[in-house]
């Protein structure tokens, strides 16, 4: 795979300027849950939609896959999860991954 000429070595993470505009640009409850996604200790009782949507606002491409499995794709970085079923909240470890692929992508408060 061939490098573009770029001054930081995250090729596949979106750039400072580029993150803070979508930050920016996110509602109030997307700043708060992509805050809550990196509180300590993690939350117990965020509801997956939230995580969607901030994802979806972060300009994620959403892959729908087989059952529950859903992919993200932002910036290189792909992240699979699973809709949590049949309760609507996500439990800690889908949230220390959703942690996991923002940090990845470049993504943090």
């Amino acid at each position: 795979m061939k490098r573009k000429n770029c001054r930081h070595a995250c090729t596949n993470r979106l750039h400072l300027p580029q993150t803070l505009a979508i930050i920016a640009s996110m509602n109030s409850a997307q700043r708060k849950t992509l805050e809550a996604i990196f509180s300590t200790p993690t939350p117990r009782n965020m509801e997956w939609s939230r995580i969607e949507s901030l994802f979806v606002a972060l300009g994620c491409t959403v892959i729908e896959g087989n059952g529950s499995r859903v992919r993200f794709e932002l910036g290189g970085i792909v992240g699979t999860f699973h809709h949590p079923h049949p309760e609507k909240e996500a439990k800690p470890y889908q949230v220390k991954d959703a942690r996991l692929f923002l940090a990845e992508a470049g993504i943090k408060p």
